[in-house]
């Protein structure tokens, strides 16, 4: 049996997250669908939802379409802080009609900027799935989840950039990306493009990377200076194949 769940209305497949959490670890496109991701202007939250809303119904997409956002924030909070964010954020995106029950179907990355941050968290991309000219061609985009230097059992190596811990936090992380991309029957080659957030030098995160076999020339990687969402924690990446991007 497949982990991924079918969304036949929104054209794409999902891999939940944990239980209550407010986003999946990964969509794909179903066949005869492809994803199409958008830079927004820097806005609000809330601002950024409408726009995406209206930007749907412009595209004549269903709002359950929305296969994933990409946030940023002012600066990491405590696990109980975000907590309280994730309230509000699911509940934006029920009230915008992106979520119609209780599971959240949509991938995420949520990272605050080491460099000039936002004063509010704010969308700064969206992804949605749309329907190719032929209902039989073959899908193969999809969008991962940000993923940590972390597990269930606590943090990987935490405030070590020595290269054991870098090569350790980055160990884990492209294991658990290239988990998901599996789990929804898609291929780890066609990643596309690696987003890179760490405030660790970038010669040390691509030696780190290198190490585990993830080398600058494949995947287009963006090196972002951001820290991820959560106090404690040093390093995200999030993967995606995209067949069309655009910007409003």
């Amino acid at each position: 049996m497949s982990d991924f769940v079918v969304y036949e209305s929104g054209g794409f497949r999902y891999l939940a997250g944990r239980a209550g959490a407010p986003f999946s670890n990964g969509v794909a496109a179903l066949d005869g669908y492809a994803l199409t991701r958008v830079r927004v202007s820097e806005q609000s939250l809330a601002d950024g939802f409408a726009a995406a809303a209206r930007y749907l119904v412009a595209q004549k997409r269903p709002l359950v379409s929305l296969v994933g956002c990409e946030l940023r924030s002012p600066a990491p909070v405590t696990a109980a802080a975000f907590g309280d964010f994730n309230k509000v954020y699911t509940g934006l995106l029920r009230s915008n009609g992106f979520i119609t029950g209780d599971l959240v179907p949509i991938a995420r990355s949520n990272v605050a900027p080491n460099v000039d941050p936002p004063t509010a968290t704010m969308l700064a991309a969206f992804t949605y799935a749309t329907p190719l000219p032929s209902p039989k061609t073959p899908a193969r985009d999809f969008v991962i989840s940000g993923t940590a230097d972390a597990t269930e059992n606590g943090l990987i190596a935490p405030g070590d950039s020595s290269p054991a811990g870098l090569q350790a936090k980055s160990a884990r992380i492209l294991t658990e990306l290239r988990r998901r991309v599996e789990a929804l029957d898609c291929k780890w080659d066609d990643v596309t493009t690696a987003q890179i957030y760490t405030g660790f030098p970038i010669d040390a995160v691509d030696r780190a990377l290198a190490a585990n076999n993830f080398k600058p020339g494949g995947p287009w990687f963006e090196y972002c200076p951001c820290s991820p969402p959560v106090i404690g924690l040093d390093f995200e990446i999030d993967v995606r194949c995209i067949s069309t991007e655009r910007a409003i």
